[in-house]
C-alpha cells in the first residue's frame, strides 16, 4: 500500500493513470508532488523511494540529472526488498 503522502504527490503531477481529478478540484503542481513524495520518501517509504530514484535518473518530478541521489534513494528502497529499486541498481551498474 503506497504512503497518503505519495499518492496524494502523485495525483498533484497525474501519475496515476488510473484516476482522473480535474483541475478545478486538484490543479497540477510538479513542485508540491516532488515535495510530498520526498516527504514519504524521507519516512521510509520504499515505493516513494523508488519514485525518487526514478526521479533522479530521468530528470522527472522536477529533478535534475543526479545519479548520487538516484542510487541513495535506490539502495534505501532496496534494502526494504524492493525489486524495482534492485533492478535499477544493477542497471547503473551495468550501463553507467
Amino acid at each position: 500500500m503506497d504512503p497518503p503522502l505519495q499518492v496524494y504527490g502523485m495525483l498533484l503531477a497525474r501519475e496515476l493513470p488510473q484516476v482522473n481529478v480535474p483541475d478545478q478540484y486538484l490543479p497540477v503542481d510538479i513542485n508540491a508532488a516532488r515535495r510530498y513524495i520526498e516527504k514519504a520518501a524521507f519516512h521510509g517509504f520504499a515505493k516513494a523511494q523508488v519514485k525518487m530514484g526514478a526521479a533522479y535518473e530521468l530528470c522527472q518530478l522536477g529533478c535534475d540529472f543526479d545519479p548520487m541521489l538516484s542510487l541513495h534513494y535506490n539502495l534505501l528502497a532496496a534494502k526494504q526488498g524492493e525489486a524495482e529499486a534492485e533492478m535499477a541498481i544493477s542497471k547503473w551498474f551495468l550501463c553507467g
